[in-house]
């Protein structure tokens, strides 16, 4: 058998394994459906687990999915990516097995404190309303929610608008995981999830949050506050830039690692009554400039305190500055903190970034704060075409070689001289002449500033 499938080669056998079981139901089209009841019975019936429901463009009004319990995942998909609307809202009650995949959602998605498990939202466009993106209370586990865009999220004055995503509930929600969904532009919290448990937060882009947008913004917003006894979880990888800050509170045995959160127009972080958590390797930098004018930097960084606080452990960081309570912190090493309270193993000094969009340090001795990593949906410039794209990266090539310059004049030249080599760059052909052509260019572009 082994000797049969080797003649088969490379396509026949990867045919072979679409036909097997588990393959197909993930990118095929088997069953179609063109109205609002289609949907809703679709995801109901039995005949259809484990396979792909498709709907075609369309607006679909109010969908409720209620009362099944699939043992194997029905999946609902917009035909055409986002042309398919679930408009009004999504609301699931006693439902287990179920996957969105590539809606364009206006309205909040809630369980509503019903029964919800093994439920996963995929690839869809959450936003434009004064609506929360999702809101999801008791009765929910594993919930997977991962490469959405949640965005432009109106705050209307009432409770409950302005979220991108809302977890509560006086009750444990085990198994949410939040992977590499980018949430902008929300007048309220980015995410606020109370007591979660064995959770992922992986990879995600969280920007402009307390967005000044057409309404009147939520006065306490936050990129990403867990609190409520929340535990047993991992935050890595995130970026949270441009907006308010994370808040933590009352949080136990959770690993946040390699997070990068700058340009923050309050606290950086704060950590309240947190126990035997571990933080490692994130940097949290230019914090808090509109409060006390500080400037890039700022003077407001990451707090560590409360009564109850103790247990937490701090390794390469790279700190704005640190406030902690007496007992806060177990044990550290190897952090750059630039003001406020250091151990003995921790460094004090300004850091210099090699840009400001990625925030690798030049200065340091030893390996502390955020190093690039994957996160988020897509990446800056990748949604972009064309000029917009070339435009977006020489932009972050700019940045990347020029912006941690102190000297204005230094910093303004260089940026000439990124933009005269990427010129050179962009001389076409392969010829002798083209060679020499380029290699000048390369000659006069160097000069700029030396």
């Amino acid at each position: 058998m082994r000797r049969r499938l080797a003649l088969l080669g490379p396509l026949p056998l990867i045919a072979l394994l679409l036909a097997l079981p588990g393959h197909a139901g993930r990118h095929r089209c088997q069953v179609e459906v063109s109205n609002q009841a289609q949907l809703v019975r679709a995801a109901g019936q039995r005949a259809n687990e484990g396979k792909v429901v498709c709907a075609l463009p369309g607006v679909y009004a109010n969908p409720v999915f209620q009362d099944f319990r699939h043992a194997t995942e029905v999946t609902l998909r917009s035909k055409a990516p986002r042309r398919a609307v679930l408009s009004g809202g999504v609301a699931l009650h006693n439902v287990r097995g179920l996957r969105l995949e590539g809606f364009r959602v206006s309205g909040t998605i809630a369980n509503d404190g019903q029964p919800m498990s093994d439920v996963e939202f995929v690839g869809n466009d959450i936003g434009g309303t004064d609506a929360t993106g999702l809101q999801f209370d008791c009765g929910m586990n594993d919930v997977l929610v991962e490469r959405n865009r949640i965005h432009d999220i109106r705050f209307n004055g009432q409770w409950g608008s302005g979220y991108g995503m809302y977890v509560s509930g006086d009750c444990p929600k085990p198994g949410l995981k939040i992977r590499r969904n980018t949430f902008e532009r929300t007048q309220a919290d980015g995410m606020e999830l109370g007591r979660i448990t064995g959770f992922e937060i992986v990879g995600n882009v969280v920007r402009e949050v307390h967005w000044n947008g057409p309404a009147a913004m939520d006065p306490h917003a936050d990129a990403l506050m867990i609190w409520a006894g929340s535990g047993n979880g991992l935050v890595k990888n995130n970026r949270f830039t441009d907006g308010n800050g994370l808040l933590f509170s009352e949080l136990t045995d959770v690993r946040i690692e390699n997070n990068l959160i700058a340009h923050i127009d309050d606290w950086c972080f704060q950590g309240l009554d947190a126990v035997r958590n571990t933080y490692v390797g994130n940097t949290v930098y230019d914090c808090g400039s509109d409060y006390d004018g500080g400037g890039f930097g700022g003077g407001y960084g990451s707090t560590l305190d409360g009564d109850d606080a103790h247990g937490n452990v701090l390794q390469r960081n790279l700190l704005t500055s640190l406030t902690t309570s007496a007992n806060a912190v177990a044990s550290r090493n190897h952090n750059v903190i630039v003001h406020g309270d250091r151990g003995p193993g921790d460094l004090g000094l300004r850091p210099r970034f090699r840009d400001l969009i990625d925030y690798e340090p030049l200065n340091v001795p030893f390996r502390a704060g955020y190093h690039i990593a994957p996160a988020g949906a897509v990446s800056v410039c990748a949604r972009l075409g064309g000029r917009l794209r070339s435009a977006c990266k020489l932009n972050r090539e700019i940045a990347r070689k020029c912006d941690w310059i102190d000297s204005s004049e230094k910093r303004s030249k260089c940026r000439r001289r990124v933009r005269a080599l990427a010129r050179c760059r962009a001389i076409k052909g392969s010829g002798r002449e083209a060679k020499r052509h380029r290699a000048a260019c390369r000659r006069r572009a160097r000069r700029i500033g030396k």
